[in-house]
């Protein structure tokens, strides 16, 4: 595959991704970063699906990088992550952050070991 190419899925993925984050975050309640919760929790169970079936050689090297490097990547932004963090602290709420960092990466991790086992059905 060519790098154009490459790059141009990478790039379709990565709007899909964007437009759906929007959406999901869209319905986040107030001075609470849940739509980037769901969103890094969702992405994290996408890439581990997608890791599983590209193990089992079942997925496209265009697939792969269509909804690993493009789709999850737009979708679950780290930077996203880390703004809705600092958000909670510049309000005061210091437990808010601290409970949305460690339920983010742990959940995260989690929902990457849920996708991976996914492969084994």
């Amino acid at each position: 595959m060519s790098l154009l190419k490459s790059i141009a899925i990478v790039l379709i993925g990565c709007a899909v991704g964007v437009a759906v984050r929007f959406l999901v975050s869209a319905t986040a309640v107030e001075n609470y970063p849940l739509g980037t919760l769901g969103t890094n929790i969702i992405g994290a169970l996408v890439v581990g699906i997608v890791i599983g079936y590209v193990a089992k050689s079942i997925f496209s090297s265009e697939l792969k990088i269509l909804t690993t490097t493009g789709f999850c990547t737009g979708f679950s932004i780290y930077s996203t992550f880390t703004r809705d963090a600092i958000g909670a602290l510049d309000i005061g709420n210091m437990i808010i952050a601290a409970l949305y960092v460690t339920i983010s990466i742990c959940i995260g991790i989690i929902a990457v070991c849920v996708g991976l086992q996914l492969k084994k059905r």
